[in-house]
């Protein structure tokens, strides 16, 4: 019987320790291969190349060592193209030029800023030093990085962030774009056909069967139907926005563009008018004015009989 309770103990324990393996953190490697944020992503022993968001790129990119930035391109900055669950840590391996590079790099998670175990130092130069960031408590969100360089040249190589294995499934951000132009006019009578809008995703996906929901600005201009379709209603601006919702793998986005209608029969003139302030006219003495050219009307004047309080004339 004891021996039995114990290879029944042994069996629960292996158990245990399995499943905290099977609930151990991620760590998803970005490994940066031009100043544009462009990076190869490496997860569970298996990588791919994607463009980070909202770029700010750097001076240039350096095989082995990463973007470059120097005091001219201080500010250097991208989002990741995913959201991260529970991140307890970000290393950071950069280098600067020489022993002259100096300044900062700045991770967040969401609104949240992470804070370094040290600062940037000049000490080794073009070799590579690394950089931990942490959180008080766990943090989501996209993480958004930012260079600040105050001297000569920082390398930002790689990033490894350590995180919540529930987040292997993230979202993953969409541009939505209208491939039209963004100004467009069309005369009062006649159809407008407007050009298509795209979704993309930021992993390369071209979301071909994304649900677009379209608004008019001013329907009394232009409005658009479910499909995007426009009827032109009259004389003036609107702007037709398509957006899309996104879904449990997609955020969401949406995009615009600007549609004049113009109508060369509309009598768009400005009205005029003309005061007399109490000065008194003889009888048939005409008014004289200013010609205001043809955006506007011509004035016209009622002379007022004072003596017998009617309208002369």
């Amino acid at each position: 019987m004891k021996r039995t309770l114990q290879k029944l103990s042994m069996l629960l324990l292996t158990l245990v320790v399995g499943m905290g393996s099977a609930w151990a953190d991620d760590v998803t490697t970005y490994l940066f291969t031009s100043n544009q944020w462009q990076s190869e992503v490496t997860k569970d022993n298996s990588s791919e190349i994607v463009n980070w968001l909202d770029p700010q790129g750097g001076n240039k990119y350096q095989a082995g060592r990463g973007i470059q930035v120097t005091v001219a391109k201080t500010g250097a900055h991208a989002t990741s193209p995913v959201e991260f669950e529970n991140v307890s840590q970000i290393v950071v391996t950069y280098s600067t030029n020489a022993s002259k590079g100096a300044g900062e790099i700045v991770i967040s998670v969401g609104d949240v800023t992470l804070t370094a175990d040290g600062a940037i130092t000049t000490s080794g130069g073009t070799t590579d030093r690394t950089l931990t960031y942490t959180a008080p408590n766990a943090v989501s969100g996209a993480i958004t990085v930012t260079v600040n360089c105050t001297t000569n040249s920082i390398y930002l190589k790689k990033l490894e962030i350590t995180h919540s294995s529930s987040s292997s499934v993230q979202k993953v951000a969409t541009t939505v774009t209208y491939t039209g132009t963004a100004t467009n006019e069309v005369v009062f009578g006649n159809e407008f056909t407007p050009a298509r809008f795209v979704v993309d995703a930021a992993d390369g996906t071209a979301l071909i069967d994304a649900e677009l929901t379209y608004e008019s600005s001013n329907p009394d201009v232009a409005e658009v139907d479910e499909a995007g379709n426009v009827t032109i209603n009259g004389a003036g601006t609107a702007v037709i926005t398509a957006t899309y919702a996104g879904d449990d793998n997609y955020y969401g986005g949406h995009a615009s563009y600007t549609l004049t209608v113009t109508d060369p029969d509309a009598d768009d003139r400005t009205e005029t008018y003309l005061t007399f302030d109490g000065v008194e006219y003889e009888d048939d003495e005409p008014v004289v004015y200013n010609e205001l050219g043809e955006d506007f009307y011509a004035p016209t004047a009622t002379l007022w009989d004072i003596e017998d309080n009617e309208i002369a004339g």
